[in-house]
């Protein structure tokens, strides 16, 4: 069933421009232009699964007004929208609803996300109000893993599907930091996770949705996308961080790009001590070849770029067409011997990987080759 938001915004053009993002995303939309007017159709109209609420609505009362008078009707995630990030919009939100809030123009993505999220966390959030028992036997029907961890940074619940996500049983990681188990402690970007945990409990408002890297017990990297939400007493002392997320790894198009910064990538590149070239997959036509590649095979980047591997003579057509195929079925391709031919006349027996990247719309073929002594 298509879930139905309740967009308030006074602005006209603005609701105008997030009802069409909303719409394009699939979901069906009501619009109010005002903190009263959403409030009378919270009363009437039963099918509304989540509001997006302006905070600046003019006259009359305002979004926050608003949303507590809806939340005295019904339990429904409220997602605020604002242009003003001063941590004193963020403390005048945050005790009315924990599902955050975005800033205008954050783009379709962030808007789509944050939404999702919440739907996913007024799942968790619902199954949390129910009996132990009957709140453990919701949470592990989700698909998505669902840990919390206290102020110390120790994993207090552990979900089935975290279970089968990370392949920990919840013994093995109860009393244990996350960094003990599923994060690194230091990411491929530099990132210690160490001091994300302790940043998530200073300032959980800033992770409420964040993707990041996460490892198995058997060392296996993966992404994960998850939203972050502090869960507070009734004096509003800090419990714990309620953490929900999703294996994002097979759903991305590009593993090998996500796993390399751009940094990391450009320098690996330039310096190291293999043949590296990027090339137009389309038509095989040289963008960028390395240090190396000019030393091994004695092609300047004049005869390279802009051209083909073929057209320059570093490979036969047929030699091109095989490793093509190879790469096209099994992306990354690892570990194929070619022979390519150097500007001298010379041959190398080289081993050649490729991956296929995609890059500004454009599938680009990143190639890497060893020279075999």
């Amino acid at each position: 069933m298509t879930k139905k938001i309740l967009l308030v915004e006074d602005e006209a053009i603005i609701a105008m421009n997030e009802i069409l993002i909303l719409e394009e995303a699939g979901f069906n939309v009501s619009h109010s232009l005002s903190g009263e007017e959403a409030v009378e159709i919270i009363k009437s109209d039963n099918e509304i699964s989540l509001i997006l609420m302006d905070i600046d609505l003019g006259k009359g009362i305002d979004g926050t007004l608003a949303a507590n008078e809806i939340l005295s009707l019904r339990n429904v995630p409220i997602i605020f929208l604002t242009s003003h990030n001063e941590k004193e919009m963020v403390d005048k939100v945050k005790d009315i609803t924990k599902y955050g809030y975005i800033i205008k123009n954050s783009g379709k993505f962030v808007l789509i996300e944050s939404i999702n999220m919440a739907f996913t966390l007024f799942e968790a959030n619902n199954a949390l109000r129910k009996s132990e028992i009957e709140n453990r036997e919701i949470v592990e029907s989700l698909n998505s893993a669902v840990l919390k961890f206290n102020q110390r940074g120790e994993i207090i619940y552990f979900s089935r599907s975290a279970e089968r996500i990370f392949g920990y049983k919840e013994a093995e990681v109860l009393g244990k930091r996350s960094v003990d188990t599923i994060n690194p402690e230091i990411d491929f970007e530099g990132n210690s996770h160490s001091d994300m945990m302790i940043d998530i409990f200073n300032s959980p408002e800033g992770y409420q949705l964040k993707e990041n890297e996460n490892r198995t017990k058997d060392g296996k990297r993966l992404w994960m996308k998850w939203y972050n939400k502090a869960v507070y007493d009734h004096d509003g002392n800090q419990m714990y961080i309620l953490s929900v997320g999703e294996d994002i790894t097979e759903s991305l198009k590009n593993k090998e790009r996500l796993l390399t910064s751009e940094k990391l990538f450009r320098d690996a590149f330039n310096f190291t001590p293999a043949i590296m070239t990027i090339s137009r997959f389309s038509d095989g036509t040289y963008l960028k070849v390395n240090d190396h590649f000019i030393e091994a095979t004695g092609y300047s980047r004049t005869d390279c770029i802009g051209k083909t591997s073929v057209e320059i003579g570093l490979l036969s057509a047929e030699t091109r067409r095989r490793s093509i195929s190879i790469i096209d079925r099994e992306n990354p391709a690892r570990q194929i011997e070619l022979e390519f031919g150097c500007k001298s006349g010379k041959m190398l027996k080289c081993k050649y990987s490729g991956v296929l990247i995609e890059e500004d719309g454009e599938l680009q073929l990143v190639s890497m080759a060893q020279v075999i002594e």
